[in-house]
């Protein structure tokens, strides 16, 4: 009698198609100044965290990372699109990815920020979630410390299935 080894079959599950759009800063420190200033590093530092978290998604191989170079000029249009009355939506729906990710830098004061993910049903244009983490401190570092704890308790215990 011959015996065959039992072999398990994987079915791999296809990523889910994310857009990511550029983390934006919300400077409320300078809500009363006439001329309000825009500091490079922070905006290097936005930069920072929009690579960072594609970097995160991609490596987890959960989701594929969708382009948004044809979008480019209507997000420009809308920007900042936390204040664009829910253009995000048909931004969303125009990316066709599953999910959409925003991320947003909020300054209360140099050493008070929030930093959230909000994400977007890609089909619906409907908001699923947001998460925020607060820092003290406006350093690379803090900023970047913020938005990995969303990531990896937030978006990823989500992904699990792990209760918040």
């Amino acid at each position: 009698m011959l015996t065959l080894p039992l072999c398990l079959v994987v079915q791999a599950t296809a990523a889910e198609r994310v857009a990511v759009f550029p983390f934006e800063l919300l400077d409320r420190s300078q809500d009363d100044d006439l001329y309000p200033k825009v500091r490079p590093d922070e905006t290097a530092r936005l930069a920072t965290l929009t690579k960072d978290l594609k970097d995160r998604l991609t490596a987890s191989g959960k989701y594929e990372i969708v382009g948004l170079e044809n979008l480019s000029g209507d997000i420009e249009k809308a920007s900042p699109l936390f204040k664009c009355n829910g253009c995000d939506a048909g931004l969303a729906q125009k990316s066709g990815a599953d999910i959409v990710m925003l991320g947003l830098v909020q300054k209360f004061s140099d050493t008070l920020l929030s930093v959230s993910i909000e994400v977007i049903d890609g089909k619906s244009g409907k908001v699923t979630a947001t998460y925020s983490a607060g820092i003290q401190g406006n350093t690379e570092e803090s900023w970047l410390r913020a938005e990995r704890y969303i990531v990896k308790n937030k978006l990823f215990a989500v992904a699990e299935g792990t209760p918040q």
